[in-house]
């Protein structure tokens, strides 16, 4: 596809996830994200589908590239600004993001996390997102 043509499915994706990097609180649920964005969680789902990537994958993502913005990517404030309650589950999403776990994270930077992280790996995806967080003001220092 030409980069001429709008990439209508994946703006939409774009926006959704771009609300939830920007949220003001975790949003750790699907529910929670479509409620973010405004939308049922079906309609959210549908919207995963026509961009071709996955709704869970791209929530992990979502949530993982929100704190590491937050944090600066230091491992021990990860827990701060995420709303889960035990280690091992955030080292366990770390580990399914291909992130990392434990010591490889200690300061992950927006930018190392965006070229180690395996859940959007369609690259229009990333670049119309990564499009929309510059415009929108949120700081992001990657050339994906």
């Amino acid at each position: 596809m030409s980069a001429q043509h709008p990439l209508y499915a994946t703006r939409r994706w774009a926006v959704a996830l771009a609300k939830a990097v920007g949220s003001e609180n975790d949003p750790r649920t699907i529910r929670l994200w479509a409620q973010l964005v405004g939308v049922s969680t079906s309609q959210l789902g549908n919207w995963c589908r026509a961009a071709r990537v996955g709704s869970r994958q791209s929530l992990e993502f979502a949530r993982l590239l929100r704190a590491i913005r937050l944090t600066s990517g230091h491992s021990d404030d990860l827990l701060e600004v995420l709303d889960i309650t035990e280690p091992r589950t955030l080292q366990r999403l770390l580990a399914r993001s291909g992130a990392g776990s434990g010591d490889a994270i200690v300061s992950l930077t927006v930018s190392g996390f965006l070229a180690r992280q395996t859940l959007i790996q369609r690259e229009a995806a990333l670049s119309v997102l990564l499009g929309l967080l510059r415009d929108g003001g949120l700081e992001v220092d990657s050339d994906v």
